[in-house]
């Protein structure tokens, strides 16, 4: 009978051990896991990161400025889509630009850009 108990206390410390050591990695997953979400103010940009890894949804105006030959139009280019990186190292960029197309639109610098925002405002301002 003493044997059977110390046997039934060793298997009994090893389910003891063994449930820690589930609960003890299901922590660790959930803190290494667990994403924190941001917002960046540049036109809708979200980001998550972990400590494992980071994840950008981008909805972002970019850098690049288009004017419409035959209507004068204005518009700028949005930077959509999404990055995923692990461990800092990016393995995923499913990022594009959108951007006016055909041949009427031409790309024009940031600095005429702005100009020509600025004379449109003032004329519909002035009217």
């Amino acid at each position: 009978m003493e044997e059977s108990n110390k046997t039934n206390k060793k298997a009994k410390k090893k389910r003891r051990r063994k449930r820690t050591l589930i609960v003890l990695a299901i922590l660790a997953a959930l803190i290494l896991l667990t994403p924190i979400p941001y917002t960046i103010k540049d036109g809708g940009t979200k980001h998550y990161s972990a400590i494992l890894y980071s994840v950008y949804d981008y909805h972002a105006r970019w850098m690049h400025y288009y004017r419409n030959t035959e209507t004068n139009e204005l518009r700028d280019s949005i930077l959509r889509g999404i990055e995923v990186d692990i461990l800092g190292i990016k393995v995923y960029d499913g990022t594009w630009e959108d951007r006016p197309t055909g041949s009427e639109w031409e790309q024009i610098s940031a600095d005429e850009f702005n100009k020509l925002e600025w004379e449109q405002r003032n004329e519909n301002g002035s009217r």
